[in-house]
């Protein structure tokens, strides 16, 4: 008992001196200033979940019509937040006319929609601006198609979007 008695009274001298000598606790105040810098290259590319671009009219009957004479289909391009809004659209030439087993048919693509994404916070970066596109093909009917085309055909398009 005699034992704890000593070490509280212990304890509670260091506790009185301590205040008595104006002593605390200090604090050790260096700052220095952190350059952050990045050179970002913006860009849009295809979405990862973007389909296989094609424009199908089916099974065409000469003098007839294709089976699908108007196919379309949708696709999402993903561009770096704030850039990229108005695409400039070119074909690799006719403006997207063409023929294909002596069938005329036209193809046209548009910006159907735009979600500008989100801006980025300390914790969490931004997401992309995603631009929906609608490519649509047309075919008229009563064509008489070239019998040297007869058969399956596919022929290879390029369009270029420009931002």
């Amino acid at each position: 008992m005699k034992v704890f008695k000593l070490i509280r009274i212990a304890g509670i001298a260091a506790t009185a001196l301590a205040l008595a000598s104006g002593a605390s606790a200090q604090t050790l105040l260096n700052s220095a200033n952190v350059s952050v810098s990045v050179n970002l290259t913006s860009q849009c590319k295809l979405s990862a979940a973007a389909p296989t671009l094609a424009v199908d009219f089916g099974t065409y009957t000469a003098f007839g019509a294709a089976t699908t004479p108007n196919p379309s289909m949708t696709f999402d391009v993903l561009c770096t937040r704030g850039f990229g809004a108005s695409p400039t659209i070119t074909w690799d030439a006719n403006a997207g006319a063409g023929v294909i087993s002596g069938l005329a048919y036209s193809l046209s693509l548009a910006n159907s929609a735009t979600v500008p994404g989100t801006a980025a916070t300390a914790t969490v970066g931004a997401t992309p601006a995603t631009l929906t596109f609608k490519l649509s093909g047309t075919m008229a009917s009563g064509q008489a198609g070239d019998n040297a085309g007869a058969g399956a055909q596919t022929a290879t398009r390029t369009v270029t979007l420009a931002f």
